[in-house]
């Protein structure tokens, strides 16, 4: 009997959501008023060890809900901008909305 799996694509994206600092960032990144938020700015918010964001906004890339870019020319990750990507955006509002009934 063959059962349903989920591609494992989206299983990664769902995972993402199964971890309180992701939302936080997730979160900071929907409040903030900005099109993007710097690595510095989103640690200072989050307030947990570099290497631990790093993994968990690594995580979230991964997941194509943000999207990571230098500027500057700059290429270090500590120097890079963050922004939900628009798969991000279509992703959440599709959540969301199942979420709240609609």
């Amino acid at each position: 009997m063959d059962i349903f799996k989920f591609p494992e694509e989206l299983l990664d994206i769902i995972k993402v959501f199964d971890n309180k600092i992701n939302q936080k960032i997730l979160g900071i990144l929907i409040i903030e008023d900005e099109d993007y938020m710097s690595y510095k700015d989103l640690r200072d918010k989050i307030n947990i060890s570099e290497s631990n964001l790093i993994s968990h906004l690594n995580q979230l890339v991964g997941g194509a809900l943000l999207e990571n870019f230098i500027r500057n020319g700059k290429i270090e990750q500590i120097d890079s901008f963050y922004r939900i990507s628009k798969f991000g955006i279509e992703f959440l509002s599709v959540l969301l909305k199942f979420i709240n009934g609609g």
